[in-house]
């Protein structure tokens, strides 16, 4: 079982987001990188898109299933159909096979090793 979690800071000179990769809950790699993002939104819509293109790859070289995290919770229901894309995400967010991958949103509190990292 692989978990993934994800997180942005959007700070006034640079944006990080951060990913971080467990299997059977021991972490495996962690990245830290720095993108170009119009507001926290979008930050943290960039970094569940990595996350989701990250798991992909994993069930395709791995198999298995994946469950991703994320403290991003208009982000997360819109990708799980519950609302609308928020304006300010303005790149397509690829597909998530639902029978492999799962998104879910966790409270900031249960993220602190991806929020820790994306500082």
């Amino acid at each position: 079982m692989y978990k993934i979690y994800c997180d942005a800071s959007l700070q006034s000179r640079r944006t990080l987001i951060a990913v971080i990769i467990f299997k059977d809950d021991k972490q495996i790699l962690k990245i830290r990188r720095a993108v170009n993002a119009s507001d926290s939104l979008a930050a943290e819509a960039f970094a569940i898109k990595i996350a989701i293109l990250i798991a992909r790859d994993i069930i395709l070289d791995f198999g298995g299933h994946v469950t991703i995290y994320s403290d991003c919770q208009s982000i997360v229901e819109h990708l799980q159909g519950l609302n609308r894309k928020p304006h300010t995400v303005t790149f397509t967010m690829p597909k998530i096979p639902s029978n492999r991958i799962k998104l879910n949103w966790i409270p900031r509190d249960l993220n602190n090793h991806a929020d820790a990292l994306a500082y």
